[in-house]
């Protein structure tokens, strides 16, 4: 039998933003090569199943939440690891919290491997926000021992080199665009107006001058009498990109609107 997958989340199906996507292709592609999957994750829900099969991946959803910090939930979250220890060989936790440092304890006291996929770099990043909890010094010590850790991005690269990973252990693999699910399912109507959507914090970890300089482009092609985008999301006073859309002359084809949640 080919090495068992546990993928260790916070929250998993039916949400599914970008760590949870990511989570769900990447075992829904170990499954096709043969890889027996779990995702251990929060019932956050209640019309989710405590047990399902999404796509041949077993989901586990559990009453408590995964550790965060290293003190709450830990207790929980480790005796799950050791409880169901014979059904795993290989634990993948997204993103470095409370729930990746147990799950490097319980990897090294049952002689398994563990790897770590980092979600990003800067203020908004893993690292950054778990440093300002209390106990982070002991927790980033266990992280280190972690077998792989995952780097998006040269950032998130040079970050964990300057927090002390070892050079050895860091394993840079752009998350990339899944040409699969993004793909065209029917015809482009070009008599109608392409409307461009984009969720998400208005932060240059998100693109959005990219994004401005892009349209840019597509209008002094001649296509913007075609095209519009919108940015749903929230402001920061350091990152003013009201700005940016004035001074690149493209506030007609550009709007700025709160990010709505139902």
């Amino acid at each position: 039998m080919k090495q068992r997958g546990l993928i260790v989340i916070h929250q998993f199906r039916p949400v599914a933003s970008g760590a949870e996507l990511q989570a769900e292709r990447l075992a829904m592609k170990l499954v096709e090569m043969g890889h027996p999957m779990q995702v251990f994750t929060q019932l956050r829900t209640p019309d989710s199943l405590p047990e399902e099969n999404l796509h041949g991946i077993q989901v586990h959803r559990v009453e408590f939440p995964l550790a965060y910090d290293v003190k709450t939930s830990v207790v929980d979250t480790f005796r799950y690891l050791v409880q169901n220890r014979h059904s795993y060989d290989i634990i993948h936790v997204q993103q470095a919290f409370g729930h990746a440092v147990t799950s490097v304890v319980a990897a090294r006291t049952f002689g398994k491997k563990c790897i770590i996929k980092i979600a990003c770099a800067g203020e908004f990043g893993d690292l950054h926000i778990f440093s300002s909890i209390p106990g982070f010094n002991w927790a980033v010590q266990v992280l280190r021992q972690a077998d792989r850790i995952i780097a998006i991005s040269r950032e998130v690269e040079d970050e964990l080199q300057t927090w002390g990973f070892p050079v050895q252990r860091i394993c840079r693999i752009p998350n990339g665009v899944d040409t699969h699910f993004f793909q065209r399912r029917y015809p482009l109507q070009f008599e109608k107006r392409v409307r461009f959507i984009l969720p998400g914090r208005r932060h240059p970890q998100k693109g959005i001058d990219v994004a401005l300089h892009a349209i840019r482009l597509l209008v002094d092609q001649g296509l913007g009498d075609r095209l519009e985008i919108k940015f749903y999301g929230v402001d920061y006073p350091e990152h003013d990109y009201y700005a940016v859309a004035r001074e690149l002359r493209v506030t007609e084809w550009v709007e700025f609107l709160p990010l709505l949640r139902q």
